[in-house]
């Protein structure tokens, strides 16, 4: 069995395990949303239907990832485009960018994103940068500038990126003009955010505290991401109402959690039996190739845990740096002070 296609199993599995997933962080004491702050939460507009997050300081101070990653993916040339970016404006992603809050926003057939960034940005330079290219669009006191991107194979419409500065460190960003006055009005206070709903902002925040990766999904997009015919979609999209996928990363490895919450008490404990029995069959499938990846991969299927709670289930997968290590790379990667 080839790497690639081992690796494909297992994100398989992982999707289909996060299908079972969602707010039994509700089990776990609520942190208030004073003791846990997540700014981010006060700037993307109420009618979200995705919030995520991204911690890009703290998997920074993830060296053995890092380090793994970089092994992992080889000599990686940057394109053209952003290579000019980082010499004209001295920003880079991987170095400047702190977090980022993103927001799916309904609009329609097509769902437009918006999000805020954080980071320490050259603000000048990069306004210098995109000046010429760019069409500026006024919004009280914020020029929005809105530039246009390469088309993606297969889609003939129009793309374009958007944003201004909302201060020295913060950049709202979005899929279009529109998306970024709904942060800059969430930003000023003038219209209501996803904090303004208390539980949904501590559902939020009990998804996001102490991850650096972390989304939760209200609508039911995600449905397109599961194997299978679309009777199957429609049956999973009645009766999950919710769900929530978020990624650890520390020294002991990289841990994936995720949860969903059900309609009914009664369907979460049947999808709970579901996924157990299709894990259990997917580690008999693995069991007849020799492949060092795919024991490996029946190994972390048999570290995954599943539980249930009131309507919602829960699964927990953590990996080592050494079975990552392993699955992605032949070079050991190990931990900062651990041999």
């Amino acid at each position: 069995m080839s790497r690639t296609r081992s690796l494909l199993i297992l994100l398989g599995a992982l999707a289909l395990v996060a299908v079972v997933l969602y707010l039994g962080y509700r089990s776990q004491p609520a942190p208030s949303i004073s003791s846990v702050p997540l700014p981010g939460l006060a700037w993307l507009p109420a009618e979200a239907t995705l919030v995520g997050g991204l911690d890009l300081e703290a998997l920074r101070e993830q060296a053995w990832l890092l380090v793994l990653l970089g092994q992992a993916s080889g000599e990686v040339q940057e394109e053209g485009d952003y290579q000019a970016f980082v010499e004209a404006t001295g920003f880079d992603y991987q170095r400047d960018l702190d977090r980022v809050w993103l927001a799916r926003l309904p609009a329609g057939k097509r769902a437009e994103t918006a999000g805020v960034a954080q980071g320490g940005f050259q603000r000048e330079r990069i306004l210098g940068y995109v000046r010429a290219q760019a069409a500026a669009h006024a919004h009280g006191q914020f020029n929005i500038y809105e530039v246009p991107l390469r088309a993606l194979d297969g889609d003939a419409r129009a793309r374009h990126f958007a944003f201004t500065f909302l201060d020295a460190s913060h950049l709202a960003f979005g899929s279009g003009v529109r998306p970024v006055q709904q942060v800059i009005d969430c930003w000023l206070g003038k219209a209501p955010a996803v904090a303004a709903d208390e539980v949904r902002a501590r559902e939020l925040e009990q998804a996001a505290t102490g991850r650096q990766a972390w989304v939760v999904d209200s609508s039911d997009d995600w449905v397109k991401l599961i194997p299978g015919d679309d009777e199957n979609r429609a049956g999973l999209a009645e009766v999950i109402t919710q769900m929530a996928v978020g990624l650890t990363v520390k020294e002991q490895g990289l841990e994936l959690a995720a949860e969903v919450r059900c309609q009914e008490i009664s369907q979460a404990e049947r999808l709970r039996d579901n996924l157990g029995l299709m894990i259990v069959l997917g580690q008999l499938a693995l069991s007849r190739d020799t492949d060092e990846t795919a024991h490996l991969i029946r190994e972390a299927l048999g570290n995954l845990t599943l539980t249930y709670r009131d309507r919602s289930v829960q699964a927990r997968l953590l990996l080592s740096p050494a079975t990552l290590e392993r699955l992605l790379g032949d070079q050991p990667a190990s931990p900062a002070g651990q041999p």
